[in-house]
């Protein structure tokens, strides 16, 4: 299994587990300000976790030995360089041909701001700054700017409008739509991701909702206000928006009576299993499984003793230098000695007690930059004896 696909696999575990304890204890408490760094936290945790060498850690503190796999060796039809493309191979080039799709989306979707930025022009009401736009769209802001068709409002609107969306810029909530939009270059093929997404975006407008009534605004008159604007067409999807489709959950949850403090409580209980439930599958895969068919990155093992079918077979079979298939670069040591793969072609079969096969980073750490290419190693029944 790639290193890519692992890492997807540990990462979409913890996005998954980090959810799960959101939608069923958190999305209805009225703690937003805590649900926005919740959400921040699950995007990013299961984004870099699986970065960290929990592996290598355990190895160094417990001194649990590598990988190791013991078969029984058929010398002559041995292979040491890959040849042809492998599923996993192909599995990582969809991942990474998707990455640049969803990657390119990101960039039209930015490229949908700018373009109603470059036709926007700097205007003011009262206190407030903004970009004055000729579109036919709501209003929204993203970044530092705030974009406003004027003619598209009365006059009484414009308060609350500007206001709603300066505690959007005040409280930078264009970071988090970005953060979710980068998340979805990684993990677009995960439903979880979507629902988080749309989670973040929800959580926002809630944030925003409650700091605006806080500033005394009627609330039956801002409730109007967003069904007004809501008929008009959205703007760039990275904007944070006056309205959003779920209207009807952001006016339940303006007149939801505020949670009581005691569920914050919540937040300590969920994020410790969560993230020990992510931890725990990573540990659990510490010791992987290699499959005969392929090279692991780590070191395989393999011993000396043929059964008697198998003996039979061996000597039945086309004789072929042991050499053959390995690459001119690779290391070669016979019983603790550097030789060549002219020399390692001289060796009976019938006298290896057993080989490692080096490759990856096992390789480099033990031989250096010399072992790039990998390296075998080799002991033969005499010095096995010794």
């Amino acid at each position: 299994m790639s290193e890519l696909i692992i890492y997807l696999l540990k990462a979409n575990i913890a996005l998954t587990l980090l959810y799960l304890g959101y939608y069923f204890w958190l999305r209805d408490l009225t703690f937003y300000r805590s649900n926005r760094y919740y959400l921040l936290f699950t995007l990013i945790f299961s984004a870099v976790y699986p970065l960290i060498n929990l592996r290598a850690l355990l190895n160094k503190s417990l001194e649990i030995p590598a990988e190791v796999m013991t078969v029984l060796p058929d010398l002559n039809s041995f292979q040491f360089a890959q040849q042809g493309i492998e599923f996993n191979q192909i599995i990582d080039y969809l991942l990474w041909f998707s990455f640049v799709i969803v990657f390119l989306s990101l960039l039209i979707k930015l490229w949908g701001v700018l373009r109603i930025h470059l036709n926007s022009v700097q205007a003011h009401w009262t206190i407030y700054s903004y970009r004055k736009s000729q579109e036919d769209i709501a209003p929204f802001s993203f970044w530092k700017s705030i974009y406003l068709n004027p003619d598209k409002h009365g006059k009484d609107e414009f308060d609350k409008i500007l206001k709603h969306e300066y505690i959007h810029i005040r409280q930078l909530h264009s970071l988090d739509t970005l953060i979710a939009e980068i998340a979805l270059m990684l993990f677009w093929y995960n439903p979880v991701c979507w629902f988080i997404r749309q989670a973040i975006h929800e959580n926002v407008e809630f944030i925003t909702d409650q700091k605006v009534l806080a500033t005394g605004i009627d609330k039956q008159n801002y409730q109007y206000s967003l069904l007004n604007i809501s008929i008009l067409p959205t703007g760039p999807a990275l904007g944070n928006h006056f309205n959003i489709k779920s209207l009807k959950k952001r006016i339940k949850m303006m007149n939801k009576k505020q949670t009581s403090n005691k569920h914050l409580s919540k937040y300590v209980f969920i994020l410790p299993i969560a993230i020990m439930g992510s931890l725990i599958f990573s540990f659990s895969n510490a010791e992987e499984t290699i499959m005969p068919s392929t090279l692991s990155d780590n070191l395989i093992h393999v011993e000396g003793n043929m059964t008697a079918k198998q003996e039979q077979d061996s000597l039945t079979a086309d004789k072929k230098p042991i050499g053959d298939g390995i690459s001119e670069n690779v290391l070669i040591f016979l019983d603790g000695i550097k030789i060549s793969k002219e020399d390692l072609n001289k060796v009976d079969p019938e006298d290896i007690e057993s080989m490692n096969v080096y490759k990856g980073e096992s390789t480099l750490k033990k031989f250096g930059e010399e072992g790039k290419d990998g390296a075998i190693e080799i002991t033969t029944k005499a010095n096995k004896k010794k």
